[in-house]
């Protein structure tokens, strides 16, 4: 009875050792560990680490779903698919924070398919004959990414169509000398629409980030972004629109520490812009420098907002480029209609 005993539990040990017991994040090395080739769209639910390396779906649609996450760590991953949809119940969908110092490097890329050959895939209709686009090449993101470390994460999002941002997406420095990270957002031939707030402020010592957006048709933003920097100044936020820019939402440059001076913000549309808050109170688009406590002054920075056809700008809508007392210099706001 004794030897059995003693067996049955070797038998018990040997199983936990080969995973029964605790759920661990399953490292992924290929498109094959999440899904079968022929799913589409291949499904997500379960956390995943994803080690420096591409991952390829062809035309497949990649959607991560009912708590799943994908970690990337410190990182480079690439996702090449024919769509992302992310509506996972989980508060954070993509993870790119590593557990040194590093944020990992993201690039997701949505491509379409071409009118004249359903298996070609492509962003922009110069990529093939005939027109790009189809039912494909979009972006939904209705969970969180976050990327903040003491070296954030860069996030790069590549779309044929639609790119949509429900929830937040956090890239901030996370020490005194930490700069922002960086997001770049490009829709070839669709709309971008934020309507979560992008943060990639900086540590008190340093630089904020970087937000680039691009649309081949209209940009919507409703939430903030906030690329504010420290001591060495604010960072910079590049909007532009083949068509229409609409801004209902803070945009913030500033500096927030030390003597630091105001960053930049710059959106062009082919279209109109219009700013105008959508609620009853004010949205403040500033990029003002800040006064350190030995009474030392940044200068304001630079807004401009360049428009084929009209500018509108509701009351509800404060510009700042403020130089801090005693001695910062103002900066500059430049509106430029052609309509």
């Amino acid at each position: 009875m004794k030897a059995l005993t003693t067996l049955l539990l070797m038998l018990v040990a040997a199983c936990l050792a080969c995973g029964v017991g605790p759920a661990f994040a399953a490292e992924i090395d290929e498109v094959s560990d999440l899904c079968s080739s022929t799913e589409d769209p291949c499904i997500v639910n379960d956390t995943h680490t994803v080690v420096g390396i591409t991952l390829d779906f062809g035309t497949r649609v990649l959607r991560i779903s009912d708590g799943g996450q994908l970690d990337i760590g410190s990182g480079t991953v690439s996702i090449l698919c024919g769509g992302l949809t992310v509506d996972s119940a989980s508060g954070t969908a993509i993870k790119a924070t590593g557990d040194d110092f590093s944020g990992g490097d993201l690039t997701v890329t949505a491509y379409g398919t071409c009118s004249d050959d359903a298996l070609q895939a492509c962003l922009e209709d110069g990529e093939c004959s005939g027109t790009c686009g189809g039912d494909g090449g979009t972006i939904f993101l209705g969970s969180k990414i976050v990327g903040s470390n003491e070296w954030p994460a860069t996030v790069t999002l590549y779309a044929a169509g639609d790119i949509t941002i429900d929830k937040n997406i956090t890239l901030a420095g996370t020490t005194s000398d930490s700069d922002g990270g960086e997001l770049d957002v490009q829709s070839y031939g669709g709309s971008v629409t934020i309507n979560g707030n992008v943060d990639v402020t900086a540590g008190g010592d340093s630089t904020g980030g970087d937000i680039t957006v691009a649309a081949g048709d209209d940009v919507t933003v409703a939430s903030k972004l906030d690329a504010s920097g420290g001591d060495f100044d604010g960072g910079n936020i590049d909007i532009t629109a083949t068509d229409d820019v609409d801004i209902s939402a803070d945009l913030t440059v500033s500096s927030s520490n030390g003597e630091g001076g105001g960053g930049s913000i710059g959106v062009t549309a082919g279209g109109d812009i219009t700013m105008a808050s959508s609620g009853s109170g004010n949205i403040v688009l500033q990029a003002d420098g800040n006064k350190s406590s030995d009474n030392y002054a940044g200068d304001g920075g630079y807004v401009q907002f360049i428009a084929s056809g009209d500018i509108t700008v509701s009351s509800t809508v404060r510009m700042r480029a403020n130089g801090a007392k005693p001695d910062g210099a103002g900066g500059m706001v430049e509106l430029t209609a052609g309509g």
